[in-house]
């Protein structure tokens, strides 16, 4: 789905994307049908194979990588 190389599964790789847009635990468990107890697992699955401390580290990671890419919405193009 997204092009990631780290051995992220494929529900880590849309929760990492999720992350990336902004979305809560709350919200991304919502938007993923599952706990948000499963959001947190999959974060801290992420933050050890990607090798950083926290959300933003991984996103910053991933956006330094061209692993997540941003599209300027209408409003701010």
């Amino acid at each position: 789905m997204y092009a990631l190389d780290f051995q992220l599964t494929n529900r880590e790789q849309e929760v990492l994307h999720l992350v990336a847009e902004g979305y809560t635990d709350r919200r991304i468990a919502q938007s993923l049908v599952i706990s948000p107890r499963t959001v947190n697992r999959h974060l801290s699955n992420i933050f050890v194979k990607l090798a950083v401390p926290c959300r933003t580290a991984a996103v910053a990671y991933a956006i330094r990588l061209g692993l997540v890419r941003f599209f300027p919405t209408k409003n701010e193009a």
